[in-house]
């Protein structure tokens, strides 16, 4: 459905929003 599709790429930003924040937090330790 729409709906379904839409939360799902809404689920998806956020998990890859929280990814990238980690991988930036992990950068600025290995820097």
């Amino acid at each position: 459905s729409l709906r379904g599709a839409l939360a799902a790429g809404l689920i998806t930003d956020l998990v890859i929003d929280e990814r990238t924040a980690r991988a930036m937090v992990d950068g600025r330790e290995a820097a």
